[in-house]
């Protein structure tokens, strides 16, 4: 059964890079189906400041309507990448109190790549702060600066 996702965060856009869905919303208050209602609550859980899971038929923006049908690809790619999440234990993902474990945010950094936007959401996201000059700085840069960051919070 699929799930709808509403982005209530603060930005104009928003692309989900963390869970694997590569979902995007075109701003607060856009609805998107994520797939999968475990991981539609986990996102909601863990993250009550950005995503909240809809009941009901949501309107999602025409832009991202029509941006997510020119991508039929990624569909395949999602559900792949959710079966992928499904099958981590979450224990391994989530720590007592339901926040992400530090090995967890490491492996969502370097799953970024060489997406230096996608870097810097996460720097946002795990620090609190964006990378200072990250428009100046390599992508492999980035990620050391982020890693280095989230073992000396011990998180």
């Amino acid at each position: 059964m699929s799930t709808k996702v509403e982005f209530i965060g603060r930005k104009p856009s928003h692309r989900d890079r963390l869970y694997g869905t590569d979902v995007t919303w075109d701003g607060p208050g856009d609805v998107q189906d994520v797939g999968d209602a475990v991981l539609a609550e986990r996102m909601a859980t863990l993250h009550p400041d950005i995503y909240r899971v809809t009941s009901g038929s949501g309107k999602t923006h025409p832009a991202a309507q029509a941006d997510n049908a020119s991508s039929v690809d990624l569909d395949a790619v999602r559900k792949a990448q959710e079966a992928a999440i499904r099958n981590k234990a979450t224990a391994e993902m989530v720590d007592g109190e339901g926040n992400l474990t530090l090995e967890a945010k490491i492996a969502a950094v370097e799953q970024a790549g060489e997406d230096r936007d996608a870097l810097n959401d996460l720097s946002e996201e795990f620090l609190g702060r964006s990378v200072p000059y990250f428009a100046r700085k390599k992508a492999e840069t980035i990620r050391t600066e982020i890693i280095d960051g989230l073992k000396s919070l011990g998180e």
